[in-house]
């Protein structure tokens, strides 16, 4: 069987053998590290329908009281991805587009048809491995949270 990297098998471990790596502690440091601006990314729960059962469900917003949490914990900065992902879908249609004028044009008969797109590197690492053949049909664009990171690193290390 293949590993996709998506932590199943640390969940479902029966001995308890396999565990999360844990970063807490050089989370703290940074945060304790004058020199740097510490940042959350994808502060994007919005609802709080990921806590708990359906008993502690209530619908109600809960974003501002996790960044205002994250940040008496210490982050510097606690950004939403949505941007980041409104970014891949424009840069994934004009691949789209470019695609589909390059083979309609004749400028390019080998320009891939149709074009798939996954944010899910676990699903990349899927078809990498299982089929290779489909590859080509995969957008070249960054995931969200890749376009987030170089943003931030650009944006924030001035």
């Amino acid at each position: 069987m293949i590993c996709t990297n998506c932590g199943q098998c640390i969940d479902r471990c029966p001995t308890g053998a396999l565990v999360e790596k844990n970063y807490i502690e050089e989370v703290w440091t940074a945060i304790f590290d004058p020199t740097k601006h510490v940042i959350v990314p994808d502060c994007s729960c919005g609802k709080d329908r990921h806590r708990g059962g359906p008993e502690h469900r209530t619908g109600q917003a809960v974003t501002g009281k996790l960044v205002s949490a994250l940040r008496k914990l210490g982050f510097d900065s606690v950004l939403d991805t949505a941007f980041s992902a409104d970014l891949t879908i424009i840069e994934e249609g004009n691949e789209f587009l470019d695609r589909l004028r390059r083979k309609s044009l004749f400028e390019d008969p080998e320009a891939v048809l149709p074009m798939t797109t996954s944010c899910s590197p676990g699903w990349i690492k899927y078809l990498e491995q299982t089929f290779p053949e489909f590859i080509p049909n995969v957008s070249t664009c960054k995931s969200p949270q890749q376009m987030f990171g170089v943003l931030a690193k650009d944006l924030l290390c001035r």
